[in-house]
């Protein structure tokens, strides 16, 4: 039957298919439509491969399977049962945490004022002689609030956002360290706010400064306690796991402190708008500003205390899933499955679990022989002394740009040196691929276990066309434009997608065009998981140039006693070796995850695994009427 002839025949059954499904709530009846067009897809795949009428069909199918086998709430749903039900019910249940940190916060809070009011170089010490000798000269010129209003308001919210995002989550995941880390932050947050705001009091500006500085602080301030909370809840489940195993209470608490820190998350960017956009307008009359601080403190209060207990006694309307004990044993992973971006997540945590400790040695020994072959080779032994100043002196932003990139080539002494650094990094990126791809097939064969000489066949057989594509996609770097680097920082999801299913003979498997028409048919869903692993990347990347990769140098300095030119070379090795080592995970996660999206993209695309449930559904009821 030709083409034309098939759907002329059975559009008018398709309509009516489409209308029925949208109306259809008994699953039966539903479930019946649902075989009559498999049967369609069934013929379409068989003699129209090709044509769109087998896309049409595969959609429509793949549409009510999801319906009839997954019992999902809606998005919208979702997000609203989130604020309403969900994190109020984490903010009760995390109630003795936040009052916790509430107190070690004003109690450093009163340490800042009283230190301020004993020690007038304290503030110094704090907050910094530059900041401290700015601040006085603004208070001379008579605008002691000149600060907040010499930045431009977009480039000033993009840096205090990302900032105090930065903060955030460092004082919530620094509550690993039993919650010390979390204490930490607390404790200085609130000796600096306490002693900011005494450099006012006793200047004389007490009030000019609340009615400022709390415009945003509000927001900011409590957005950090809460951000503490939930650093105290993670450490608290390390501390006392109760009657769960630690790794199990681990779990649990931390899943409830990423779900609190998720909450915190939009207040913090809205303090970046009002610390951006409103506090530099200083001659606003007081009774307003005043009045926005009292609803700004009034909903931080309603909303994370109040409401919360509030809903503890009508009962929350949604179960404590969270709070079930997590399975010791790591769920296998079905490639030949649709899931969303959440169960990719899901899997790709549940990868990194099964194959840890060969990542994790293959990851560290990469580091290893990057650091040193960078310094000893690339670098020369004096300017390991005096010019590196690539990763100790960069700032964050500076190392999330090199989370994908590498080191940067023009911070190469020499044209040559670039080159090197050029030829290290696409090694180090193809072991590092080939690493994440050995992976996916591991699990595509049924979670089998990782053999070192196995990864050691597939670089030998498999890694030259890996390294092609790396040299290929790291040489436009070269081109020193932002373009082209904001295409090579897009690039990378394809990228992933591509090497996700080499065949066995080294090749793509599903070909090169078909795989980049899996990726723009689906490039929302796989860029909304793009993203996230991102922020994520971004997250490590913090934690990395953060006060405990400093630590260790410290360490030395309080008992080895050495020149300080080696200190500088030892911190510089240390941060490098700490920050590529996280580089090279991120990248293996990251392309573990997309790879996991490119098998999800595929059954959308290709139904196979549809396909053999139609066959498995036809069967069994060939066999009831048999």
């Amino acid at each position: 039957m030709r083409e034309t002839s098939f759907i002329e025949q059975n559009k008018q059954k398709w309509g009516e298919f489409e209308q029925k499904f949208e109306k259809e709530s008994d699953p039966e009846k539903v479930s019946n439509l649902f075989i009559q067009v498999t049967d369609d897809l069934s013929y379409a795949r068989t003699y129209y491969p090709n044509r769109s009428v087998k896309i049409y069909l595969n959609n429509l199918s793949q549409k009510v399977f999801q319906t009839i086998y997954k019992n999902k709430v809606r998005r919208r749903r979702k997000f609203q049962t989130f604020w309403t039900d969900e994190l109020p019910q984490k903010m009760y249940d995390s109630r003795w945490q936040l009052l916790f940190t509430f107190t070690l916060f004003m109690i450093a809070f009163f340490i800042g004022i009283f230190s301020s009011m004993h020690d007038p170089e304290f503030a110094r010490f704090i907050l910094g002689d530059s900041y401290v000798r700015m601040t006085e000269e603004n208070i001379a010129s008579g605008d002691p609030m000149k600060v907040y209003k010499e930045m431009n308001e977009f480039d000033m919210f993009f840096a205090i956002t990302f900032n105090n995002l930065r903060v955030s989550f460092l004082t919530m995941i620094f509550g690993i360290f039993f919650g010390l880390g979390t204490a930490y932050f607390i404790l200085y947050n609130g000796i600096m706010v306490g002693v900011f705001q005494y450099f006012f009091i006793e200047r004389g500006l007490f009030a000019e400064s609340f009615l400022t500085i709390w415009v945003h602080g509000a927001l900011e301030i409590s957005a950090i306690v809460i951000a503490g909370t939930a650093g105290i809840t993670l450490g608290r489940g390390l501390l006392f796991p109760g009657t769960y195993t630690r790794a199990q209470s681990f779990r649990i608490h931390g899943l409830r402190a990423v779900q609190i820190f998720l909450g915190i998350a939009p207040i913090i960017v809205l303090a970046g708008i009002n610390e951006s956009f409103l506090t530099r307008y200083t001659e606003t009359p007081d009774i307003v500003r005043a009045l926005l601080i009292i609803l700004e403190f009034g909903f931080m209060l309603f909303y994370f205390v109040i409401y919360p207990a509030r809903k503890a006694k009508k009962g929350f309307a949604v179960s404590r899933k969270s709070d079930e004990i997590p399975a010791d044993k790591i769920p296998s992973i079905n490639l030949r499955k649709i899931k969303t971006n959440g169960e990719i997540f899901a899997d790709g945590f549940s990868a990194l679990r099964l194959y840890s400790g060969p990542i994790m040695q293959v990851v560290l020994a990469t580091t290893f022989v990057y650091v040193g072959i960078y310094f000893w080779q690339i670098m020369s032994f004096t300017e390991v002394f005096h010019q590196i100043q690539i990763l100790r002196a960069a700032a964050i932003v500076e190392s999330v740009r090199d989370v994908f990139m590498l080191l940067n080539y023009q911070e190469a002494p020499t044209a040559l040196a670039g080159y090197k650094l050029l030829v290290l990094n696409v090694i180090s990126l193809t072991i590092i691929s080939s690493l994440a791809i050995y992976v996916l097939q591991l699990i595509k064969q049924k979670n089998q276990p990782f053999l070192f000489s196995g990864f050691g066949k597939f670089l030998l057989t498999k890694g030259w066309f890996v390294l092609l594509i790396c040299f290929g996609l790291h040489s436009m770097l070269l081109i020193n434009t932002t373009i082209i680097r904001w295409l090579f920082f897009a690039a990378l999801p394809l990228v992933f997608m591509l090497f996700a299913d080499i065949s066995s003979k080294g090749k793509l498997s599903g070909g090169i065009f078909r795989k980049a028409n899996y990726y723009f048919k689906q490039f929302l869903n796989v860029n909304l998981l793009y993203m996230p692993l991102l922020v994520l990347s971004i997250m490590m990347a913090c934690i990395a140039h953060s006060l405990i990769c400093y630590f260790n140098v410290e360490l030395i300095k309080w008992n080895i006693p050495f020149d300080p030119l080696i200190y500088e070379a030892i911190q510089d090795i240390s941060i490098t070796f700490i920050l590529m080592g996280v580089i090279f995970l991120q990248i293996t996660m990251v392309a573990i995850n997309i790879g996991l999206m490119y098998f999800s993209v595929k059954e959308i695309e290709d139904a196979e695994d549809l396909q053999t449930r139609v066959q498995e559904l036809a069967h069994s009821k060939s066999m009831v009427k048999g």
